[in-house]
């Protein structure tokens, strides 16, 4: 469902003063003249032409999207399934298990780079305790 704020130079503060406006959809938006939309706290005559137009737009893609016609789907051959030799049918399911993996080695794998950082962070606060100690000799020795 569209909203004000999908309308290219609202957020969600602009569309709120629309709201109080009394511009509640993007129809009302698109209907509106530059200088009524003006009116409108933040925006100009210039800003409102924008709005104006990315709100038509708008419109127009919701309308052609309504009157787009489905094309019809293609039925597909069924698959043929063969058990005649052991190694097809153990591809097959080294396929399918090979398809369920990537989800945990994804999940792995953010975990290794967490795992990393980690260890990252803590060799940075390692040196820097060492540059704050010597920060601290050096200023001993000054005074």
């Amino acid at each position: 469902m569209t909203s004000l704020t999908d309308i290219d130079g609202i957020g969600p503060s602009l569309a709120a003063a629309f709201v109080k406006s009394k511009y509640l959809t993007i129809a009302n938006v698109a209907k509106a003249k530059p200088a009524e939309l003006s009116v409108v706290p933040g925006i100009s005559v210039k800003s409102a032409r924008q709005i104006i137009a990315s709100a038509k737009s708008l419109l127009a893609n919701a309308s052609s999207r309504k009157t787009a016609k489905k094309k019809p789907v293609k039925p597909v051959a069924p698959l043929k399934v063969g058990v005649s030799s052991g190694a097809k049918s153990g591809s097959d399911t080294g396929k399918s298990a090979r398809a369920k993996k990537p989800k945990k080695d994804k999940k792995s794998n953010q975990e290794e780079k967490i795992r990393k950082l980690k260890k990252t962070i803590k060799k940075l606060k390692k040196q820097k305790k060492k540059i704050v100690a010597k920060d601290k000799k050096k200023a001993k020795k000054n005074k």
